[in-house]
């Protein structure tokens, strides 16, 4: 008996502890996500506000933001019907993005999306070929006063590597004594991250 009230005890102890870290890496990721969304309702706000929207000054402007945080592989300006006017790099410019969900949402307003694969941006980007697919979090804003219609979007990919990266430092700062594996599902019930034979 003593020995079974020890062990409830001591899983229900684990149980809160385990709760705890979650909500603990809830919070933290959620709050970096938002952070970055944050860059893009201010940048969006930027330009905007700029007199000089010409591909040459946009495009400065952006690799600005992407040298600062470079967790966004790709950022871009559209305009008000989803064609891009500039990107860094100069990748997808004066392409059509009007049937991407970001830009569809964004032109109403802030916008984070799923985790998913994006093989065309994995391409123009040359990626290594032994790094395997990159996943990719969609971030927007729209461009415009907010009483009027947007004038355009910027939109950005940010690199899922860089949220594993933020979730091997939440695990390693815990220091509790125990090695943990954290798997973390999407909103469909697939795995999104964690070991790799998940």
């Amino acid at each position: 008996l003593a020995a079974t009230a020890a062990e409830r005890r001591g899983r229900a102890d684990t149980q809160r502890l385990l709760e705890q870290f979650a909500a603990q890496l809830h919070h933290a990721l959620m709050t970096n996500i938002e952070t970055r969304l944050t860059i893009m309702r201010a940048t969006a706000a930027q330009i905007a506000a700029s007199g000089d929207r010409g591909k040459a000054a946009l495009r400065r402007h952006l690799e600005a933001v992407q040298e600062q945080f470079p967790e966004f592989a790709w950022i871009g300006v559209t305009d008000a019907e989803g064609l891009v006017v500039a990107a860094t790099q100069g990748v997808f410019e004066a392409r059509s993005v009007a049937d991407r969900p970001w830009f569809q949402a964004a032109s109403a307003g802030p916008f984070v999306g799923e985790v998913r694969l994006h093989r065309h941006l994995e391409a123009l980007l040359a990626r290594a070929a032994d790094a395997g697919p990159q996943r990719y979090i969609d971030a927007a804003a729209p461009i415009g006063d907010a009483r009027a219609p947007a004038v355009g979007v910027i939109g950005g990919y940010m690199a899922w590597s860089w949220v594993e990266q933020l979730q091997r430092e939440l695990l390693g700062a815990l220091h509790l004594g125990v090695e943990l594996e954290l798997v973390m599902l999407g909103g469909d019930g697939r795995v999104i991250g964690g070991p790799a034979d998940w």
